[in-house]
């Protein structure tokens, strides 16, 4: 049952020479002792914290060499730090890496700033995966990019349930709950029970999906 997960260096001589064959393409075992040699036992440190001024030292490196490792340390430190932001509750150091590859060096970024980007961007993460990673890292209940990616997430199950689109009114009540026509009883809104989400803030929330070209109104009829 973990709670937590740390990408750990390998710290002995043979690790070290290993893991640093792994960094750049046509870097073997010969080339990594000599980088290993030249920037001593704490050279993934030195390789992490001054990545410029360690390539440099190491002059026998191609230019090609050095960019594809400098590459590789920033995109291990990402992840590195990704994975102490979201991998809990059910947030696996896959998915971390997933996307590490799709968004880079911008990935702690884009996680900050709009997590709800992921749904849009990457397959397999629907709104639910992304609103746990989202209230995971503190993003608040009533974030415009929390509702925006529910209106776009309500109007694909709409889809999924032979619907051709769906009007403002049925918008709000996929979102907030309540009396949907057609269906008994209540149904449970998106953004879950009491979301401090109004009607403005959904009206507001559909048209910048609509600016950013992610869904279309025609009249009563909202569809992707």
């Amino acid at each position: 049952n973990v709670k937590s997960y740390e990408m750990v260096m390998p710290s002995d001589e043979k690790g070290v020479i290993k893991y640093i064959t792994t960094l750049a393409f046509g870097v073997g075992s010969v080339t990594a002792k000599r980088i290993y040699d030249t920037l001593g036992p704490e050279c993934l440190k030195v390789l992490e914290e001054n990545t410029d001024e360690a390539l440099e030292k190491c002059s026998f490196l191609k230019a090609e060499a050095k960019e594809e490792i400098r590459e590789s340390i920033q995109g291990n430190k990402t992840l590195n730090e990704l994975v102490r932001l979201i991998c809990k509750d059910g947030v696996s150091p896959g998915l971390a890496k997933r996307i590490t590859d799709q968004y880079g060096a911008d990935a702690i970024g884009v996680i900050k700033e709009n997590p709800y980007m992921l749904s849009d961007d990457m397959y397999g993460i629907g709104f639910k995966k992304a609103d746990g990673i989202a209230r995971n890292i503190g993003v608040e209940a009533d974030s415009p990019f929390r509702v925006q990616a529910a209106i776009l997430y309500a109007l694909k199950e709409a889809c999924s349930d032979g619907h051709c689109y769906l009007t403002p009114k049925e918008i709000v009540v996929r979102l907030l709950g309540g009396v949907l026509e057609g269906k008994k009883g209540k149904v449970k809104g998106i953004l879950g029970d009491n979301a401090p989400v109004n009607v403005t803030d959904i009206k507001l929330a559909n048209q910048r999906r609509i600016d950013d070209d992610k869904v279309i109104r025609e009249g009563d009829a909202v569809y992707v």
